[in-house]
């Protein structure tokens, strides 16, 4: 009895030594994954780019040359340009009221009126937005309308005279609108009192170089030349209209890289019989982030065993 009562109590012994040797054995038992996933998403992009250069209109209308009424008698000739405005923003240039008296020869160009009307030079709405890049040169209309000269119930005496509005320059970056070197004849009518000679010459209005850069992102629009030699002759009458040349000239660099770099080392080891496994991925996309995820799966591997060995030593000491 004393025998039985000494091994069961060395079998107790070592049960509790083994199940605490398979507890150690059983928490390292653990396998330890790493996963280290690197996503480089560096994008660039360029949106929504749209180079407008749009509704720009230009209408020479309602130009309405009317010599009526004109009587010309030599004698103490006077010259008047008068009222002569030139404004640049609603740019309006109006040469009116225009007299010339000879003396107590009076010379009217019968409210002699020379309109170059409703003269809008309009850039507007110019937008740039950098992405799905459009550029559209719209709406631009140039009209030269209504243009009527009449000659009407002239009378002419000779004398030289001459009218000139010339050199005149309007420049919108290197854009240069030239209406220029305008020669007015009437029959080959030429009437001068003492040489009297009015010019109005080399008027310059210039908004230059203008230039909108957005990134590499470049658009350039040089060299717009727009040029009216226009002549009216009446009698002889010629009219020759020369539109010059509009250059659009645009360079566009868009750059993209996209480098996707991922590296993933999963290793599994299985033991025993049974195991239970947890795979969790997480993916973030993000500019330079490296994610690492870390997991760890406890397998039951080594409790059947653990069990198996307590029953067999307990067997054994008790009999």
């Amino acid at each position: 009895m004393s025998r039985r009562f000494n091994s069961t109590i060395i079998s107790i012994f070592f049960v509790v030594l083994l199940a605490s040797l398979m507890s150690k054995i059983e928490a390292q038992s653990g396998s330890l994954t790493t996963t280290v996933a690197t996503v480089v998403n560096g994008t660039t992009t360029i949106t929504n780019g749209t180079v407008t250069t749009g509704n720009s209109t230009t209408t020479t209308g309602n130009g309405t040359t009317t010599t009526g009424n004109s009587t010309t008698t030599t004698g103490n000739s006077t010259v008047t340009t008068g009222n002569s405005t030139t404004t640049t923003g609603n740019s309006t240039v109006t040469t009116g009221n225009s007299t010339t008296t000879t003396g107590n020869s009076t010379t009217t160009t019968g409210n002699g009126t020379t309109t170059t009307g409703n003269g809008t030079t309009v850039t507007g709405n110019s937008t740039t937005t950098t992405g799905n890049s459009t550029t559209t040169t719209g709406n631009s209309t140039t009209t030269t309308g209504n243009g009527t000269t009449t000659t009407g119930n002239s009378t002419t005496t000779t004398g030289n005279s001459t009218v000139t509005t010339g050199n005149s320059t309007t420049t919108t970056g290197n854009g240069t609108v030239t209406t220029g070197n305008s020669t007015t004849t009437t029959g080959n009518s030429t009437t001068t009192t003492g040489n009297g000679t009015t010019t109005t010459g080399n008027s310059t209005t210039t908004t230059g170089n203008s230039t909108t850069t957005t990134g590499n992102g470049t658009t350039t629009i040089t060299n717009s030349t727009t040029t009216t030699n226009s002549s009216t002759t009446t009698g002889n009458g010629t009219t020759t209209m020369i539109m010059g040349t509009t250059t659009v000239v645009m360079n566009t660099t868009m750059p993209m890289t996209t480098t996707v770099v991922m590296n993933t080392t999963m290793p599994m080891t299985t033991m025993s019989s049974t195991t239970s496994s947890t795979t969790t991925t997480t993916t973030t996309t993000s500019s330079g982030t490296t994610v690492t995820v870390q997991q760890r799966s406890h397998g039951n591997n080594l409790y059947s065993c653990k069990i198996l060995s307590i029953f067999l030593f307990s067997l054994f000491f008790i009999f």
